[in-house]
């Protein structure tokens, strides 16, 4: 399975977040931010 588009709406510290274009030849993606940016966050909408 492959995620072109996430979306979340009033989950843990974000209001809106949509990341899209993420290219299907794509074999890694990296979210890179400071501490605190909500990079865990977004792995624990998977669950």
């Amino acid at each position: 399975m492959r995620i072109s588009t996430l979306q979340l709406s009033n989950f843990k510290r974000f209001t809106e977040l949509r990341i899209e274009g993420i290219p299907e030849s794509a074999k890694l993606v990296m979210l890179i931010g400071a501490n605190g940016s909500g990079k865990t966050c977004i792995f624990d909408a998977f669950n």
